[in-house]
């Protein structure tokens, strides 16, 4: 089981196209023609880590922990910054985190849950220099209109 995020355009709710595509998949590169659409998908594996990440709403100490579900809707501005900032906190929470991924990509160490946040931070990275007028985009009445982050379990 996943967790399937994808990038979206908030006015119509279809999944980002990304010209030229990525090589970015879950455990594995793709072999043969690029995905094109902004999506990636993470093995449930990782929540023990996620749930304990200050960046998605955890707390180490705490109760409430929502994961990586917390960036279900949000704008990809404050996405890019919330998985920037959970990359941070396992460095902190795991000191000297600066693992590899570990050769079986379901085991469900801080490595490979770092590595998977960073792949989903490329492909976000990506839409933005793709779309560098759209994916932030708000209306003459300050609505938003860019793209949002969209996960689905």
């Amino acid at each position: 089981m996943s967790y399937a995020l994808e990038i979206r355009r908030e006015t119509d709710g279809k999944v980002v196209e990304l010209p030229g595509g990525h090589n970015i998949f879950g455990p594995n590169v793709k072999i043969g023609a690029p995905e094109t659409r902004a999506q990636l998908s993470i093995t449930v594996n990782y929540s023990e880590i996620y749930v304990m990440l200050p960046a998605f709403g955890g707390a180490v100490c705490g109760t409430y922990k929502p994961g990586i579900n917390v960036l279900n809707g949000v704008p990809l501005e404050w996405a890019i910054k919330t998985l920037s900032n959970a990359i941070c906190n396992i460095n902190v929470i795991w000191p000297g985190c600066f693992y590899d991924p570990d050769a079986d990509y379901w085991e469900p160490t801080p490595g490979n849950a770092k590595h998977a946040l960073e792949n989903f931070l490329e492909i976000c990275h990506r839409v933005v220099a793709a779309y560098p007028e759209e994916w932030n985009r708000y209306d003459k009445n300050a609505n938003f209109k860019g793209f949002v982050v969209k996960v689905e379990y």
